[in-house]
């Protein structure tokens, strides 16, 4: 897919003017007061209408380690949790379904409203192959659905969701998982392609981002997200005791009564405002962490759901 020329036009302002402060009585919100991409572009936009909104993202392991096992387990929680709009990693895909389809059927069974989905497997042979991709799971009509292929056999997509207070983009991505400097510069490299599918929506409208980035909040990937206007969320509402409580990976996956104390915070929910239409992060939780009954946990991830009220 072509990179947006606008993507490349905001990737230089950022690179030059990096992110905005905020200040004031509006530092919890995304949007004027703290998007430095959006600011110029969206400067007259106005929301009207404010509501909450529920962001998750979730790992789901594809096909390892019991899987059918644990989809109940994610199943249970997604129940729980009543999350609005889902990004979803390491969806297996079958010669009929796909992971997120088998999951939205465990949800009915539950008594809760099927999502509807976007889908993708992992670009070239190794998605054939390997059957993985990842997911959007929507509780509204998805109206328009795109992807970009951001190299190493990965993707990103982005899904227009029309809320009843007005459209939002939704993207999720798994960036690279291999170590070193060759690891980090790949994933910096899809950050950035990232964000030229975010910024191709010249309408001005809120965006979310979900991911397994296997990257922490100091690597050149997020630090990329951050400078493109994208607001760690969890951070947001957890402020200095985010090491403390918001680490997500990895989790032992075997059955005993024993603690999981996971090292790393790799899975994040972000968000970005346009303009007048503003996004404040008001609560976020790790999640997935209900095991059942002999010790066994429903991923090798723990999640994040933030809530969010946002002006549309």
């Amino acid at each position: 897919m072509k990179t947006a020329v606008l993507g490349a036009v905001l990737a230089a302002v950022v690179g030059m003017a990096g992110c905005a402060v905020e200040t004031g009585e509006d530092d919890d919100l995304i949007g004027d007061s703290s998007d430095a991409v959006t600011n110029g572009r969206c400067a007259g936009t106005t929301g009207t209408k404010t509501a909450n909104l529920k962001v998750m993202t979730v790992n789901l392991r594809h096909d390892v380690d019991s899987w059918q096992r644990r989809f109940e387990l994610i199943a249970d929680e997604i129940v729980r949790l009543d999350p609005d709009v889902i990004g979803a990693q390491e969806v297996e895909f079958f010669l009929r379904d796909n992971q997120a389809e088998k999951l939205n059927d465990l949800i009915a069974k539950r008594g809760h409203a099927k999502y509807n989905l976007y889908a993708k497997r992992k670009s070239g042979v190794a998605g054939f192959f390997t059957g993985e991709g990842i997911a959007i799971m929507s509780r509204w009509k998805i109206t328009e659905k795109e992807h970009e292929d951001i190299g190493e056999k990965r993707v990103s997509i982005r899904a227009r969701i029309q809320h009843p207070n007005g459209p939002i983009d939704m993207l999720d991505t798994h960036l690279e998982a291999g170590g070193g400097e060759r690891g980090a510069e790949i994933r910096d490299d899809q950050a950035r392609q990232t964000i030229d599918l975010a910024d191709r929506d010249d309408d001005c409208h809120p965006t979310f981002l979900t991911g397994d980035m296997n990257a922490k909040e100091d690597s050149a990937a997020l630090k990329r997200f951050f400078a493109a206007g994208f607001v760690d969320s969890f951070k947001k509402v957890h402020g200095a005791q985010t090491s403390k409580v918001g680490n997500t990976s990895s989790v032992k996956l075997a059955e005993g009564a024993f603690e999981q104390n996971p090292k790393n915070r790799i899975d994040f929910v972000l968000a970005r405002g346009a303009g007048g239409r503003t996004i404040e992060p008001i609560d976020s939780v790790v999640c997935f962490k209900n095991h059942d009954a002999k010790g066994f946990y429903p991923s090798d991830h723990f999640g994040v759901m933030t809530t969010f009220r946002v002006k549309l």
